[in-house]
C-alpha cells in the first residue's frame, strides 16, 4: 500500500499536461515551485476489517524533489528525487529503494508518468471538482484513483484510491504554504540508525 501511495504521490506532482480539471491542476501547479504542509491519511483494511489514521508533513520541491513524512501512527518516510524513490522504515531499520528511471518497470499504475499513455490505460471520468482515473487493465493494483481539486493556493484537496483488494486510502490536504525557501538537504536521504539494511526492490 504505501509503494502504491508513492506512486500515486510522484504521478500528482510531476503533471504536465492534460484537460478538464486535470488541466486546472496542472494549470496551478505550473506556478507551485515548493510547497509545505500537512496531511491526514485514512486506510481501510478490508481483510482485516480495520481503520488506520495517519498524519504527516510533506516538502515538494518540483520538478523532482518530494518528501512525505508521517509523523503520527507510522515513522515510515518516503522521499523521492527524480530518480529514485526510497520507503524508509526507521522502526524495522530498513530502507526500500526503488529506480523510477527504470524504463523496463511493468507495473500498470506506473503508467500514469506517462501521459501520453493515460487515455490508452485508463477510463477517465471527470467532474467540476474532481476527476476519476480507472485502469483498462483488471489485473492492475489500482483500481480506482480519485482526485478531488481546489481553488486555493494549492491545486489538491483530496486523493482518494483503492486497491484490487478492496483497501481503501483517503488523503486531506490542509495548511499548505506555495512557493517559500526549502532546503535541498530535507529532500536527502538521511537513516537515523548508522548500519541499516537496504533493499532494491522493482517499483510494483
Amino acid at each position: 500500500m504505501k509503494k502504491v501511495i508513492l506512486l500515486i504521490l510522484l504521478f500528482l506532482f510531476t503533471i504536465s499536461s492534460y484537460a478538464g480539471v486535470f488541466k486546472n491542476i496542472k494549470d496551478s501547479m505550473k506556478n507551485i515551485k515548493t510547497a509545505e504542509g500537512f496531511f491526514y491519511q485514512v486506510t481501510y483494511l478490508k481483510d482485516l476489517d480495520k481503520k488506520e489514521s495517519y498524519k504527516g508533513k510533506f516538502f515538494l520541491k518540483r520538478p523532482k524533489n518530494l518528501k512525505w513524512n508521517y509523523l503520527n501512527g507510522t515513522s515510515d518516510i518516503l522521499y523521492i528525487n527524480g530518480k529514485e524513490a526510497i520507503l524508509y522504515q526507521p522502526s524495522e531499520k530498513q530502507a526500500f529503494l526503488c529506480d523510477i528511471d527504470n524504463k523496463n518497470i511493468k507495473f500498470s499504475a506506473f503508467l500514469l508518468f506517462n501521459i501520453k499513455q493515460i487515455k490508452a490505460d485508463f477510463h477517465i471520468i471527470e467532474k467540476d471538482t474532481f476527476v476519476v482515473f480507472k485502469p483498462k487493465d483488471n489485473d492492475s493494483s489500482l483500481k480506482i484513483l480519485k482526485i478531488v481539486y481546489s481553488k486555493g493556493k494549492f491545486p489538491l484537496k483530496k486523493i482518494m484510491f483503492q486497491d484490487k483488494y478492496g483497501n481503501k486510502t483517503d488523503i486531506t490536504f490542509y495548511d499548505v504554504k506555495v512557493n517559500i525557501a526549502i532546503d535541498n538537504k530535507i529532500f536527502e536521504f538521511r537513516p537515523h540508525e548508522k548500519e541499516i539494511t537496504i533493499l532494491q526492490q522493482l517499483c510494483q
